[in-house]
């Protein structure tokens, strides 16, 4: 081809189409001093492909042993083609269309700016204000270890205690938020009772310092590696007992409705101006307890080996062990939530699975019914104060 035969004025796209036809012969990437189609090549690469977006071909010259031959510059991938076929190849392949189309995607305005290492115990801002875990994230005191905070709302009030400390310190369980705040963040020995931070090191650690300065230095190390709070403190509401979540408003009336049915007659509404007289107090019959009724539900148990379990289940009619609980009104308390919890459990589970059994008249009846009876039970029962004799 004669230089200059495609170079008067802008190609066609069917003279390019011819062009790039040539440009499949060996002969036409050879430069001498008779032929050069580098123009010729560019300006058909600028017609068919340059005018794609993102593509950017340049030929170039390249010497070589043999001669000097035209080269294609990809400037999308960096690479130099030397013939029409891995020109071809190159154009049509998934390398090239990949790099191009991120060329021309917008990049996110953020990953311009340059990156800066923070410390996780940094504010975040994120939660509720007024409530602790906004109170911890935005003190300027080291906190470690609010994993081992859990909240509970009884009568209303959100009420907070702390798992790693309470068995040492009876002062940390179902507290408010500022003093839960101050315990998380003191850093004051009470007696034999280590502060929370210090506890934390040596639990996870195994590190002990007596010395605050020194501790110090060590926990706002760690802070800055695991910071303060990340998520809101667990919820363990749902483990208490109903009379527990009632706020002090709705039992409050509760108990005011119940005294107005049992005894009209002091009701605001109905009292008289005449002096009282005696009365007999009224006697409220409780009704009987009737004996469960027991069902054979089919299910089979080697006893011989629970024979252990089944005196340690008898030990509660020993009248030692009664009178014990008589005097402990916490245990009393253990019992009856351990209780409550339990059948929310069996609840659940029957609920899920739907297990049935049949009574010996072939009626069948949900287990889900039991868990609902026992409840009713568990709600009846009330913690026994002990009386002045058990006192003294």
């Amino acid at each position: 081809m004669a230089l200059g035969k495609h170079n008067k004025g802008r190609l066609s796209v069917a003279d390019a189409e011819d062009i790039m036809e040539e440009a499949r012969s060996k002969d036409f990437w050879i430069v001498d001093y008779a032929f050069d189609n580098c123009r010729t090549l560019q300006a058909a690469l600028d017609v068919l492909y340059n005018t794609i977006p993102g593509n950017k071909y340049v030929v170039n010259y390249q010497d070589n042993q043999n001669g000097t031959r035209l080269s294609i510059h990809c400037k999308v991938c960096t690479k130099d083609l030397t013939s029409y076929d891995p020109f071809n190849t190159h154009e049509n392949g998934k390398t090239h269309k990949k790099c191009r189309q991120q060329l021309l995607t917008p990049k996110d305005p953020n990953l311009r700016r340059q990156l800066v290492r923070r410390h996780l115990n940094e504010p975040r801002g994120i939660f509720l204000e007024g409530s602790l875990e906004n109170m911890i994230d935005s003190t300027e005191l080291n906190v470690l270890g609010v994993q081992f905070v859990y909240k509970e709302v009884i009568h209303g009030k959100n009420l907070f205690t702390c798992q790693l400390c309470q068995r040492d310190n009876d002062s940390v369980k179902r507290i408010r938020s500022s003093e839960m705040l101050s315990h998380l963040t003191s850093k004051e020995y009470h007696g034999k009772c280590m502060p929370h931070n210090a506890k934390y090191l040596k639990v996870k650690f195994g590190y002990y310092k007596s010395s605050v300065d020194i501790l110090e230095e060590i926990v706002e190390d760690i802070a800055k590696y695991e910071g303060k709070i990340h998520a809101n403190i667990a919820d363990f509401t749902k483990q208490l007992p109903p009379d527990m979540t009632e706020s002090t408003s709705e039992n409050f009336m509760s108990r005011s409705c119940s005294l107005a049915s049992l005894s009209p007659s002091r009701s605001v509404h109905s009292r008289s101006k005449s002096p009282r007289k005696s009365e007999s107090p009224e006697l409220v019959h409780l009704p009987e307890l009737k004996k469960p009724v027991k069902y054979d539900v089919e299910v089979e148990a080697n006893f011989d080996t629970a024979k252990d379990i089944l005196k340690d289940g008898l030990l509660l009619k020993e009248t030692e062990c009664r009178e014990m609980l008589q005097e402990d009104a916490d245990m009393q308390g253990m019992l009856i939530q351990t209780l409550w919890t339990l059948n929310q459990k069996l609840d659940k589970y029957y609920s899920r699975t739907g297990v049935v059994f049949t009574k010996k008249n072939e009626e069948t009846v949900t287990l889900k019914q039991c868990t609902e009876k026992v409840r009713k039970n568990i709600e009846q029962l009330h913690v026994i104060h002990p009386t002045s004799e058990h006192q003294h």
